[in-house]
């Protein structure tokens, strides 16, 4: 592996459904960001929107840990639980703005 190749972002391909609400917001928050970042990719505006819903969770949570205890940490022999994403496969529709 040279230099190059590790100084590379992973990227990975993700496919889904998604409902027509998520198309309106998504049309919407692309119109929004016209005037900072005119070409503004799917990948970016969904990096910015997770981005400003983690930092919100943060902050609540932060909030929520000042008034109440800790929870009692699991034993370090504990086995880490495992996620699963269910993922429905079903033909997307074609998104109206072809920037997106």
């Amino acid at each position: 592996m040279d230099a190059a190749e590790q100084q590379t972002p992973l990227r990975y391909r993700v496919q889904f459904t998604a409902s027509q609400e998520f198309v309106d917001l998504l049309e919407e928050a692309s119109r929004l960001i016209g005037h900072e970042t005119p070409r503004a990719t799917l990948p970016e505006l969904q990096v910015r929107a997770l981005r400003a819903l983690v930092q919100e969770l943060r902050t609540r949570k932060r909030a929520a840990t000042k008034t109440n205890p800790p929870p009692v940490p699991a034993p370090a022999s504990a086995p880490a639980p495992e996620r699963a994403l269910n993922v429905e496969e079903a033909p997307a529709p074609e998104l109206k703005d072809p920037r997106i």
